[in-house]
């Protein structure tokens, strides 16, 4: 029997147009065509081991080709199933050096340089590996076991460079006589040799619903990559993340620990225009002018990451309970905002709204624990914080508030809290929106540190 001829760009479609990918794969079931794969399977990663012996924990061989092969079998299932992975530790991370105009080495190779897209930017001195990606695919689970790790390997390069280009010496940017980042308006004047690597996304999960993400360390090893300067002004805002979650919705993050990151543990955005989007699927539901994604981060840790524990920045609806997003920005490197989590998004119907938060902890960041900013959104609302602890690092606040509707309930907060969100006064005042404590703690200090101090320039109580 002839398969159901699906349209060529089907699994190319955002989220919300899977309905329509699941109404024709009903509709192929009730032709007598049957679907296109009848059983979910499950797989080990060692079935997709490589000559070289990779695909196999605890053995000092470098993984990657081996999460490659899995990601591309079950990129064409488009999701439907679960791929294992023993206890042990594997090793991942793909980097060769290379010269701008020189052909790239593969289909499954990047050679970007940053800012991406921009003329006056630095061309890239890596090709680097993509990691696993999986793109508009649809129940997909991926779990370790009692003790498992994935960790990139050492001495992946990282930031910005100069190469000698005789002797193909390279040496870190930090030592550079003229001290310009890739973003710098007179880069080309000052430093025209200036190079950039990133090191990559280790999981990245676009336009798909119902992923599982279990029981598993995600070890960015940044305090063993050779380190360059900053690519931009506010630090290293490159590729060296542990999760994307782009477009996806009622996705399960659930015992996972994501650590020492070179950027952020968790980014959660969109690609899409929100305009043409609009245009595009017309009758997709919208409830309150937000399109609703919903996915939920539970009992993990993302500790230690450079730029953010989590990224929220598109995507509404997010439950996150039990969570720890402590001391980003206070290892190795440091990235602004360097927040345990940051909320702060644009407008249209991917603005971010429903944020619940319960028993989360905040500590010790760079940056606030919370960084919340309502920039050009007015409509970024709703976030309800339960049983949080909050202490604000050596030079940031516990918490900054900046948008509407934040309601935190038996929380505990030591260090300071500003940049409240200030409604504009020729808007009617709705009390839905204020920003309310409730049976909440202000400290100075715990049993180990002050979180305070006065700072006689401005004559105002910052962190210290």
């Amino acid at each position: 029997m002839a398969r159901f001829a699906l349209p060529p760009d089907l699994f190319s479609m955002e989220r919300t147009s899977m309905a329509n990918a699941k109404i024709l794969l009903s509709l192929a079931v009730l032709l007598g065509a049957g679907p296109l794969y009848a059983q979910p399977v499950t797989m080990q990663l060692s079935d997709f081991a490589t000559p070289d012996g990779g695909g196999h924990p605890d053995d000092q061989i470098n993984d990657h080709q081996a999460f490659l092969k899995a990601a591309d079998f079950f990129q064409a299932r488009h999701g439907d199933g679960t791929l294992i992975l023993e206890d042990g530790e594997y090793i991942i991370g793909k980097q060769e050096l290379w010269n701008y105009g020189d052909p790239s080495p593969g289909g499954d190779w990047n050679t970007d340089g940053f800012p991406g897209g921009d003329s006056l930017q630095c061309r890239s001195m890596v090709a680097y590996q993509r990691g696993f990606v999986l793109d508009s695919c649809f129940n997909f689970t991926i779990h370790g076991g009692t003790n498992t790790t994935v960790r990139y390997r050492d001495c992946l390069y990282y930031g910005t460079f100069l190469r000698d280009e005789l002797t193909e010496e390279v040496s870190s940017a930090v030592a550079a006589t003229n001290c310009v980042t890739c973003g710098h308006d007179s880069l080309l004047a000052w430093q025209p040799d200036l190079l950039h690597a990133q090191v990559g996304i280790m999981f990245t999960f676009k336009g798909c619903e119902n992923i599982t993400v279990r029981d598993l360390e995600l070890h960015g090893n940044v305090d063993k990559a050779i380190l360059g300067g900053k690519p931009y002004w506010d630090g290293y805002q490159t590729y060296y993340d542990g999760i994307f979650l782009i477009h996806s919705s009622n996705t399960l993050i659930d015992h996972v620990n994501v650590h020492h990151f070179g950027k952020d543990g968790l980014h959660i955005f969109t690609e899409t225009s929100p305009a043409s989007y609009i245009l595009e699927h017309p009758n997709t539901p919208i409830e309150d002018s937000t399109l609703l994604f919903n996915n939920t981060v539970q009992y993990s840790k993302f500790n230690w990451n450079t730029r953010q524990g989590i990224s929220w920045v598109a995507c509404a609806g997010l439950t996150v309970t039990d969570c720890e997003m402590n001391y980003t920005g206070a290892g190795r490197l440091a990235s602004a905002p360097s927040a345990g989590l940051d909320i702060e998004g644009g407008g249209g119907p991917f603005r971010i709204r429903r944020g619940v938060f319960n028993d989360c902890s905040f500590l010790h960041n760079a940056g606030a624990g919370v960084h919340a900013d309502t920039g050009p959104c007015v409509g970024q609302q709703d976030f309800k914080f339960s049983d949080c602890v909050f202490k604000a690092g050596e030079k940031a606040n516990a918490l900054w508030p900046n948008t509407r509707g934040m309601k935190f309930s038996d929380c505990q907060i030591y260090g300071p809290v500003s940049h409240f969100f200030e409604q504009a006064e020729d808007v009617p005042n709705d009390t839905t929106y204020n920003i309310v404590f409730r049976h909440t703690d202000f400290r100075e200090e715990d049993d180990q540190w002050n979180y305070l101090w006065t700072d006689t320039t401005v004559w105002s109580t910052m962190q210290r």
